[in-house]
């Protein structure tokens, strides 16, 4: 599988907190970087790794051939083991 994204967690706040960061010179298209970014958050609402009271830091390395949601919850649950 491609890796694609990396996480980090912190654990600074008392509610549940979530970046997506998606840099421009990797994904140079807006509509791209969007689509991304709605099938991250829809993951994250879904998935249930990010229940506990913690900062979540996703971060797109590599620009994905392709986005939907099975592949970005799957990639999700291999970060976590």
């Amino acid at each position: 599988m491609e890796r694609w994204l990396s996480l980090t967690v912190s654990k600074l706040v008392s509610s549940r907190v979530v970046h997506i960061s998606i840099p421009k010179r990797l994904v140079k298209h807006a509509v791209v970087r969007n689509r991304i970014r709605r099938v991250l958050r829809e993951a994250v609402r879904l998935g249930p790794f990010f229940k506990e009271e913690k900062v979540y830091l996703l971060r797109v390395s590599r620009s994905p051939k392709t986005v939907d949601l099975s592949m970005a919850m799957k990639t999700i649950e291999s970060l976590h083991d």
